[in-house]
């Protein structure tokens, strides 16, 4: 929940989402580390194990999406693609979601499950093939290049999310400071 003022936005649900994304960026750090001394990454398992540390930090940036975007817009939908955009004019927002449900669901997908299958992946598509190996890793490679492998530039981009739909004329759900009860 985040609470409007005069100097700013109040959002204790940004703040959390800091705190685990910096212990998750510890390990992406440690992890890295490990695979530029290794000669056999993949075969020790350190890439299987950036790809669910990565995971796990796209499913925290969607329970901050999920707990903000009820307060500005009437749906997800509508919230996730909202701007910032990437390069290739993507939402960002609606990236970070994809990956999320595809870390999340994944694993039921051998067998047909649909259209929510289907949109996933076809996000994914646009920045990397939902088919290759580490697409956890991948994806976010493509929403924080130039910058390193982590996710405190995804954090930047969660809040201009936010304060775009802020701003935008149709939100109007959010309170000020001054009007919550």
């Amino acid at each position: 929940m985040f609470l409007l003022a005069e100097n700013g936005v109040c959002d204790s649900d940004l703040g959390s989402l800091v705190e685990l994304l910096e212990v998750i960026d510890h390990h992406i750090a440690r992890i890295d580390d490990e695979v530029t001394r290794s000669s056999d990454p993949d075969g020790l398992g350190l890439c299987d194990r950036m790809e669910a540390v990565v995971g796990l930090g796209f499913v925290a940036c969607q329970q901050y999406i999920n707990a903000t975007y009820p307060q500005l817009v009437p749906n997800k939908a509508q919230a996730i693609r909202h701007p910032p955009t990437l390069p290739g004019g993507q939402s960002a927002i609606e990236l970070i979601n994809a990956a999320a449900n595809f870390w999340k669901h994944r694993d039921e997908w051998p067998r047909p499950n649909g259209k929510d299958e289907e949109r996933t992946r076809a996000v994914i598509d646009e920045v990397t093939s939902s088919a290759a190996d580490y697409v956890m890793v991948n994806v976010l490679y493509e929403l924080v290049r130039p910058h390193p492998l982590r996710f405190a530039p995804v954090v930047d981009l969660l809040t201009r999310w936010r304060d775009l739909l802020i701003a935008a004329p149709t939100s109007g759900h959010a309170q000020s400071a001054t009007s919550a009860t």
